[in-house]
């Protein structure tokens, strides 16, 4: 994975949001086994200057967060996290009018199911080049994780931030920051959850991460520390 820091300027497009200009250079959608990386930018019609200051490369497929045997895994939300109401929508349900029909929200209560389903799309877009949306593998795994990990303690708090001005208007959002510390219950899920969240943690999770939300961190916890 390619990252790096930059510094922009435009001409005709001052609102552009430099976070997301940051973010874009190092969602590398690729470094896979044969290293195929690649850099996505906005499509813009105005000119800009990028430059970039300090750039680092990880190997998607070699993240880890060193779980190992332990069962207890901290999960910290930075900064409000928007994760849909719909992310556990069944695959043969999502195209379906009733489901268009019903009010989108971000859950405020987040389950395991809906980190993990949002972390398995990312980790299919980017170390497997796979279209998430065509997959039902992150709503099976979410739903595997909501019956193979448990909450052991709880510490979210709603929030509601600006998210967007646009002609004098301020669009708000309601999302949730906090602790969740969780107890894997079989190490059979282990694995998989060491790459999907060791990838979120650098990455972020659920909607509009280029511009800030969804800054999350896990971590293994010891026993002595739950």
């Amino acid at each position: 994975m390619s990252k790096a820091h930059s510094k922009t300027t435009t001409t005709t497009a001052p609102h552009l949001p430099t976070l997301w200009l940051k973010q874009a250079v190092y969602l590398d959608l690729g470094l896979l086994s044969e290293c195929n990386a690649r850099v996505l930018l906005p499509p813009l019609t105005s000119s800009f200057l990028l430059e970039v200051v300090e750039a680092t490369l990880e190997n998607v497929n070699a993240m880890t967060l060193d779980l190992g045997q332990t069962q207890f895994l901290g999960v910290r939300l930075h900064t409000p996290t928007l994760l849909s109401t719909k992310l556990m929508t069944p695959p043969h349900l999502r195209a379906s009018k009733l489901v268009e029909r019903i009010e989108d929200l971000h859950r405020l209560a987040v389950t395991p199911a809906y980190i993990c389903n949002e972390a398995t799309k990312l980790w299919l877009a980017l170390a497997k080049d796979i279209n998430p949306a065509q997959s039902p593998t992150p709503y099976h795994l979410g739903r595997a994780c909501d019956i193979t990990i448990g909450e052991v303690d709880v510490q979210l708090k709603p929030e509601t931030v600006t998210y967007d001005r646009e002609e004098g208007k301020i669009k708000r959002v309601r999302g949730v920051t906090g602790h969740i510390l969780y107890k894997i219950l079989t190490p059979r899920i282990t694995p998989t959850i060491d790459k999907i969240l060791a990838l979120t943690t650098k990455l972020g999770i659920g909607k509009s991460r280029s511009i800030g939300f969804g800054e999350i961190e896990a971590k293994p916890k010891p026993p002595k520390e739950t």
